[in-house]
């Protein structure tokens, strides 16, 4: 039944008397209350009590996790002088350094994707050793982002060395295999504008990008060894040999670039449909970043939830 109407808060209209529609909702959301605090879930049970307590108390620490996270670097600067890492002078450039070459305009294409190829090489180090774990962030640490934490020790195989899909967090890490080089650009090339496809060799990962629109000209990338290769990939796989002073010119090895040769055979080659890289790890895209939304979500409805949950039982008699 609505309550009496106190002047000032309704109006005459042909005899009738109008409630204001502020005052109507207000008691329509009590009596919600109300009903809900006489439920005997909430009026006699401590268990929904407790468990009010308990998520705001959970919620508190993961809040503070996603706060440090956002001061706190995923690159050690360790990396710098780490002896173990792939290659001499693997890493040189800093995560700033790396943006600025890669958000830089350009007009032409060929020199864009050289640029980019060079800046990840000097940016990100080949690296991927279980000493890493900790010391480099190879398992995202809770700080980062407590979820993927979690899954590293349930679905160790996926999680615990652990490849990002986004470009930032893959710089800033500033560490990873030719795979996660190959990732940051692509993804860098493809926000550009840039047709752009990852390639996975029997071994070895690179990308293949059109350097020029027109006579549909197409390059292969491979940043791991720094390495720009004027060709595309049906030439390379035609004739590999064509690659070898490409990769001597880097002072690269011989046996090592006899292995890189083999790779690039036709066999076992395969080239990610669609630009870009959502195709290449289509899963773990999708739940890395649904991962670094949930994080902020999770503890804002534990919040909710323990703060309705408390609320409700303060009415009940």
């Amino acid at each position: 039944m609505v309550p009496e109407v106190k002047p000032g808060s309704a109006a005459r209209t042909k005899g009738k008397t109008l409630v204001e529609p502020r005052a109507l909702c207000s008691y329509r959301l009590s009596n919600v209350l109300d009903e809900l605090s006489n439920m005997p879930i909430y009026k006699h049970s401590r268990l929904f009590r407790g468990l009010a307590i308990v998520a705001i108390c959970l919620a508190v620490p993961l809040f503070a996790l996603d706060v440090v996270g956002l001061f706190t670097s995923l690159r050690n600067p360790q990396i710098y002088q780490d002896a173990t890492v792939g290659f001499e002078n693997d890493i040189t450039l800093t995560p700033e350094q790396v943006h600025t070459e890669i958000d830089a305009p350009f007009t032409d294409r060929k020199e864009y994707a050289r640029r980019v190829t060079m800046a990840v090489n000097q940016g990100i180090a080949h690296y991927w050793r279980d000493e890493g774990l900790s010391k480099y962030n190879l398992r995202v640490p809770p700080t980062e982002n407590y979820l993927l934490w979690l899954a590293s020790f349930v679905v160790p195989a996926k999680f615990q060395k652990y490849e990002f899909t986004d470009t930032d967090k893959a710089i800033e890490r500033g560490i990873g295999l030719c795979s996660q080089q190959a990732i940051i650009v692509t993804n860098a090339l493809h926000a550009r504008g840039i047709p752009v496809h990852i390639v996975g060799l029997a071994g070895h990962v690179v990308a293949t990008a059109q350097v020029d629109a027109e006579k549909d000209e197409w390059w292969v990338l491979d940043p791991d060894f720094g390495v720009v290769i004027p060709h595309s990939m049906e030439e390379i796989e035609h004739d590999p040999e064509i690659i070898r002073p490409i990769y001597e010119a880097t002072g690269i090895r011989p046996d090592r670039i006899d292995v890189v040769i083999g790779i690039f055979g036709p066999d076992g080659n395969e080239i990610t449909p669609g630009y870009g890289t959502f195709l290449y790890d289509r899963d773990k895209t999708i739940i890395e970043h649904a991962s670094y939304l949930a994080i902020w979500l999770i503890p804002l409805m534990l919040v909710l939830f323990g703060g309705a949950v408390l609320r409700l039982s303060r009415r009940a008699p």
